[in-house]
């Protein structure tokens, strides 16, 4: 098969029809993906099956540090809270198998995936488990928060957990990168040591003081509901580690997070425009605080390529207004070269602690291209219309109670939405669309949420329409199947909206591509790459 340069291929692809966009993304050992062709009822169905992936990437042997496997589950959410939280949890993979079976129309295709290993798998079986908790212990973890950790269930860190208490306690860089795949844990990871340096310092001074409108640790995120998931995680571990957090962001009452910081809390997480307003009107001031956040770091700091405007307007009135000896903690699930380079420039002597997964997709995943195209003659509103028919066609045939479908644009998610609307499923089930993205009025978007989050709690199958705003950050360890209606604008969102499934202590899912005309060739490309070990772009300071 004729390999093709993805790096330039993307760009042209652009200029061939909107709905396509994207570049690579890569997965993990041993995870089978799929490629699925799909053609109009007249043409002949055409299956392609890709093996399961290679023990090792490249033909090289792989190393045990490259096999530590993904982490994620549902964290105790504490009264009030509105978001679950990640946990981590370790997992492997063995033997898949494929299975077949036809969607109406003739269309057939073949999905598989990696199941969890009770002995370890690839990654040394069960000393190799039994290992990391030492480990943890002797990368710095205290007996405090190894106790509030096994509260939350948690009893052996990820690989970027691991690494994480390494550069934040041990080492003695100012400034911190953790970079890993969607669903890593990384939430887990930094608040933890950050956390844990908070309670040795009110130790120290035998006393436990939280200044006015003075937090010791800021964290950065870029919504709402991210904010909120982190408080609920920070929430749930101070019921044995105590501490106190706030959140403030927008669309909340202002006076209500003015009224907390002027009673003092130890960690303060926001979005960018909500900490530069109470900065700006004198109700929170940065000298005593040790260490800011910025979670989504490359969305921060401009992942498109504008990364000297969005730093300007975002990050630098806040890192001016911090004491120089404050440490910046990055983290991101994509890091683009140019993003590396920037962080480099910005924050220099930055120490990175990058995942062996970054820039792959979660063991458990299945991958299905469908195509739908159906002709030659391809126009958005052609292309719309076999999209809908495939996303229904897929919706019959699984029974996932949660399904998110993202779009790339709000014109898309309403066709969508209407389509399905207007669909009668074949079991007869109730099936609920919700939308989530701009056009619906922030109180919508949260209730809309809040119902698709419910998890176990709710089992009517509910089906989330969203732009790329629900893929930044939040655990849908719930979700059994993601629907790629539009292929995305970049290869980081297609990490990262891969990412949305697969994640939880299960570690199973799927997630279904619609891909069109010249995207098919693009979308096998990127199969390809995954089944050899090969990421989506490079990572910085690793090699493929």
């Amino acid at each position: 098969m004729q390999q093709l340069n993805l790096q330039t291929l993307w760009p042209a692809l652009l200029d061939h029809c909107h709905a396509l966009q994207e570049r690579p993304q890569l997965p993990n050992n041993n995870q089978c993906f799929q490629a699925v062709t799909h053609k109009a009822a007249s043409a002949k169905p055409i299956t392609r099956c890709h093996a399961r992936r290679k023990a090792a990437w490249n033909g090289q042997a792989a190393r045990p540090a490259e096999l530590e496997a993904k982490e994620a589950g549902r964290m105790p959410i504490p009264s009030g809270a509105e978001i679950g939280s990640l946990a981590g949890a370790h997992q492997s993979n063995r033997h898949c198998k494929s299975q077949r079976r036809s969607l109406q129309g003739g269309r057939t295709y073949s999905e598989g995936r990696s199941e969890q290993s009770e002995d370890g798998g690839l990654r040394g079986g069960r000393a190799a488990q039994e290992e990391r908790p030492s480990k943890w212990v002797k990368d710095g973890a205290s007996p405090e928060s190894i106790a509030a950790l096994a509260d939350l269930g948690i009893t052996r860190p990820s690989h970027i957990q691991v690494e994480a208490y390494r550069a934040l306690l041990r080492s003695k860089a100012q400034h911190v990168l953790l970079a890993d795949q969607a669903g890593s844990g990384k939430t887990l990871a930094y608040l933890m040591p950050i956390l844990q340096q908070i309670r040795a310092a009110e130790k120290a001074a035998k006393q436990q003081i939280s200044t006015p409108k003075q937090p010791k640790a800021v964290i950065i995120a870029p919504t709402t509901e991210l904010c909120v998931q982190i408080l609920g995680l920070a929430k749930a571990i101070a019921q044995t580690m105590p501490f106190r957090s706030v959140a403030a962001t927008g669309g909340r009452p202002l006076k209500t997070q003015r009224e907390a910081l002027a009673q003092g809390t130890d960690v303060l997480i926001g979005t960018p425009g909500r900490l530069r307003e109470l900065l700006n009107k004198g109700d929170l001031s940065l000298d005593s605080c040790r260490t800011i956040v910025l979670d989504e770091a490359d969305l921060l700091l401009g992942s498109a390529g504008s990364t000297e405007g969005m730093f300007a307007e975002q990050v630098a009135p806040l890192q001016a207004a911090a004491p120089v000896s404050s440490r910046f903690v990055l983290v991101t699930a994509t890091l683009p070269t140019h993003t590396f380079e920037q962080l480099q420039q910005d924050f220099p002597g930055i120490t990175a602690a990058i995942g062996p997964n970054l820039h792959r997709t979660s063991l458990g995943a299945a991958i299905q291209l469908v195509d739908c195209s159906g002709g030659d003659a391809i126009n958005e509103d052609t292309g719309i219309a076999r999209k809908t028919d495939a996303l229904q066609q897929l919706l019959d045939e699984r029974s996932d109670t949660r399904t998110l479908v993202f779009c790339n644009k709000i014109e898309n998610c309403r066709r969508a939405e209407n389509a399905l609307k207007r669909w009668q499923p074949k079991a007869g089930d109730r099936v609920k669309v919700l939308p989530y993205h701009k056009a619906v009025s922030a109180e919508q978007q949260r209730s809309n949420l809040l119902a698709f989050m419910a998890g176990s709690e709710n089992q009517q199958r509910i089906v989330l329409i969203a732009t790329d705003r629900f893929s930044r950050g939040i655990d849908t360890s719930h979700v059994g199947h993601v629907v790629l209606f539009d292929f995305p604008r970049d290869p980081s969102e297609y990490i990262r909206r891969v990412g949305r499934t697969a994640r939880g202590a299960a570690g199973t899912g799927q997630s279904s591509i619609l891909v069109l005309g010249r995207q098919v060739q693009l979308a096998q490309q990127i199969v390809e790459r995954n089944n050899n070990g090969m990421r989506v772009h490079r990572a910085p300071q690793l090699e493929d």
